[in-house]
């Protein structure tokens, strides 16, 4: 299994390409006692699929801890592995298949709340934060290959503690020499970038080093497209194209109750205050219960780009909505 997520050859048309109506699938999560309090907040496809079925990872808050399930979505029945979801009435209702879901606890309180997060090869990062007082957090990193049992890369961990350094939202990407991570404070109105050394994740002698810290409200928004509106992304993820040019997805809930997926261009040649360029921005339209108020991630396949989101609380059946790209 590859350390890295699949390129793109051209990123912002495959961002054009991603539809705009989802549609549903459901996270079958059987007789899991879920804590109660607080909400779902990351959503990722992993990358550890067959041809039959999707493991779907969640991250989500409670009142008393945090944590994340995996659970299955199958796949329509000609798929390569990285098709469309099948909605569970068209293959004859909710035991149309046999599934298993799976539970991990993160943390006790204080730190009960899980943000967005990234899957990246066999790895999941999520980042985990006390969000009453919101002056400490942790990004976590797993060995998720077996959906069972999960496993901590306790050498990666990174430990935040000052005032506002919590962790809403995580994303990575891997670059020609190292991994660039980033870690989204509070609505992610504040980015912290962290660069790796140069090992690969897997490796004990790996480690994580503050780079930059990007501000929103110190943004350079003079060529920033359709809008100069740096949105209250409840996830973000990371992705790179075949030339090694970075870019980011940003999900969230505008003031006027619209989902909106952006689209950001990451040079980390530029200035801090300009590394970072808005491009374009998407409408979504979520549906039965859906929002990027809560989980929501990109799925990169051979053909372009994915998106996920979910319901806000989990259930029996959790919903989910899938926009694929019109090239799937």
């Amino acid at each position: 299994m590859s350390d890295a997520n699949p390129q793109l050859s051209n990123v912002p048309e495959a961002f054009s390409k991603i539809r705009q109506q989802g549609r549903i699938g459901k996270i079958k999560t059987g007789s899991i006692d879920f804590p109660y309090g607080g909400h779902l907040q990351g959503l990722q496809r992993s990358y550890l699929v067959g041809n039959s079925a999707a493991t779907m990872i969640v991250s989500s808050s409670s009142d008393s801890e945090s944590y994340f399930f995996m659970g299955i979505l199958p796949l329509s029945s000609d798929s390569d592995g990285s098709s469309a979801l099948v909605r569970p009435w068209e293959s004859g209702g909710e035991d149309h298949t046999e599934t298993i879901a799976y539970y991990h606890k993160l943390c006790d309180a204080p730190l009960k709340h899980a943000g967005g997060i990234q899957v990246i090869g066999p790895y999941l990062v999520v980042g985990v934060e006390d969000n009453s007082s919101r002056d400490r957090s942790k990004v976590f990193f797993y060995d998720v290959s077996d959906p069972a049992s999960p496993q901590p890369l306790q050498h990666l961990a990174i430990e935040r503690s000052g005032h506002g350094l919590t962790a809403g939202a995580v994303g990575i990407v891997k670059r020609s020499l190292d991994y660039l991570l980033v870690v989204g404070r509070w609505d992610s109105a504040i980015l912290d970038f962290y660069v790796s050394n140069g090992k690969p994740l897997y490796d004990a002698d790996c480690r994580f080093s503050p780079w930059r810290i990007w501000d929103s409200s110190d943004a350079d928004r003079s060529d920033w497209c359709p809008d100069h509106t740096w949105g209250s992304h409840q996830s973000l993820n990371l992705v790179s194209d075949t030339s090694g040019r970075l870019y980011g997805l940003g999900f969230n809930r505008n003031d006027e109750g619209v989902d909106c997926l952006d689209l950001f261009r990451l040079d980390p040649s530029q200035s801090t205050s300009k590394m970072i360029q808005k491009l374009n921005t998407k409408p979504m339209h979520c549906c039965s219960g859906v929002s990027f108020r809560y989980g929501a991630g990109i799925f990169v396949t051979p053909n372009g780009l994915a998106v996920y989101a979910c319901e806000r609380d989990p259930h029996g059946w959790t919903t989910v909505n899938e926009f694929w790209c019109d090239d799937q």
